[in-house]
């Protein structure tokens, strides 16, 4: 079961998360290029939190 969820988490990380920290900020003004940015590191520790929940579950038993 924990590896399924570890699964699921790569999943929603590498087809929600990955599109944004792959947008380049070519060609766009520079309050696009701040707002990339902001959510570009939003999303950096949204990943961080997705992966270190189930680390941390698993460590402590607490698998959901």
């Amino acid at each position: 079961m924990a590896n399924a969820q570890q699964e699921l988490a790569e999943f929603v990380i590498s087809k929600a998360f990955n599109p944004v920290m792959r947008a380049k900020p070519d060609g766009k003004s520079d309050t696009d290029r701040k707002s990339l940015e902001h959510v570009q590191q939003a999303t950096k520790a949204e990943i961080e939190r997705y992966r270190n929940y189930f680390v941390h579950c698993r460590q402590n038993g607490n698998m959901p």
